[in-house]
């Protein structure tokens, strides 16, 4: 059964033939050229997600993650659009719920959350490939979604792209007077008075403990911490290997992310070599729609979004193809 306004289904709970091919509900016809149906796959048959199949068989799909803790639908349901959308243009897709989110339910192991992550999306491939005979898959996150599939891809060649919305991404000094320059625009003579003067307090108070400011705990969210120059080199590493990327960067991030040159500018001052340099024009579109908010609020919005995806995933499959 499809997804309808956030709700949806679990599958009958019909013995699975093989692991690999997972427990489906019947599918329902949304569109003359595609139909829907949940899967229910994993090692413990644990896994739940949304397959969207093409009339057509192609060689390539998309596999959608979840964003935060974000239901399989995307933000705004814009995962069900953008998968609903490629389907008309050909490609099988996959919206995954990953352990412990959504509809899908946790499991026994013990060895952290990136490795259960990574056990997820091999199931969701395996299992894409055995319902639809894809030869190599795109992954495609919004956030937390984008970091996963980063991490990911080296470790399996069917990886053939990576969607990468709001995920890694390195302030220059550009970046840094544009989001004052925000602040300034923003902020009333008061609010301003009030936030010097306390920053003022607390340098005082830090000199007369004896030591000098506290620098900022960076958030721990049991990820790998990539620098520009290892973001860098590791782009240029999945474009040789076959795995372009798409980044998007939307306007709701301006603090670390706020000007259309900002991902060109920090990879070329950053180290990087002269192949990783050529690999990186080659491989890797950078997009910075500062009209767009993180969570595909306005359909407007979600419009571009889907447009740009859409046309950036015909021309990766159209040239692996």
């Amino acid at each position: 059964m499809a997804e309808m306004n956030g709700a949806t289904e679990k599958p009958q709970g019909q013995a699975r033939p093989e692991s690999r091919a997972g427990a489906t509900s019947p599918a329902a016809t949304v569109s003359p050229g595609y139909c829907e149906r949940l899967v229910q796959f994993g090692a413990d048959d644990h896994l739940i997600g949304t397959l969207t199949e093409p009339a057509a068989g192609a060689s390539c799909g998309v596999i959608f993650l979840n964003s935060g803790v974000i239901h399989r639908i995307g933000p705004h349901r814009v995962h069900v659009k953008l998968a609903r959308a490629v389907a008309e243009d050909g490609l099988p897709s996959l919206r995954l719920d990953l352990t412990g989110l959504g509809d899908s339910g946790r499991t026994r192991a013990t060895d952290g959350m990136l490795a259960q992550v990574s056990r997820d999306i091999r199931s969701a491939i395996d299992l894409l490939q055995a319902q639809t005979g894809v030869q190599r898959v795109v992954l495609a996150g919004i956030c937390s979604g984008a970091e996963y599939g980063y991490q990911y891809a080296p470790d399996d060649d069917r990886v053939a792209g990576l969607v990468m919305v709001d995920g890694y991404s390195f302030a220059n000094r550009r970046t840094q007077l544009l989001r004052w320059g925000l602040r300034l625009r923003t902020l009333t003579w008061p609010v301003l008075r009030k936030a010097v003067l306390g920053r003022l307090q607390r340098l005082r108070e830090a000199r007369a403990e004896g030591h000098g400011a506290v620098p900022e705990t960076p958030v721990d969210y049991g990820l790998p911490v990539v620098t520009v120059t290892d973001f860098g080199e590791g782009l240029a590493a999945r474009v040789r290997a076959g795995c372009p990327s798409y980044l998007v960067f939307t306007g709701s991030i301006l603090q670390r992310y706020n000007h259309a040159s900002q991902f060109e500018d920090t990879m070329k001052a950053a180290p990087l070599a002269a192949d990783d340099r050529t690999a990186l024009r080659e491989g890797v579109q950078c997009d910075f729609l500062p009209d767009i908010d993180h969570t595909m609020t306005t359909l407007h919005g979600q419009r571009v979004y889907i447009a740009r995806v859409r046309a950036w995933l015909q021309k990766v499959t159209k040239q692996g193809g």
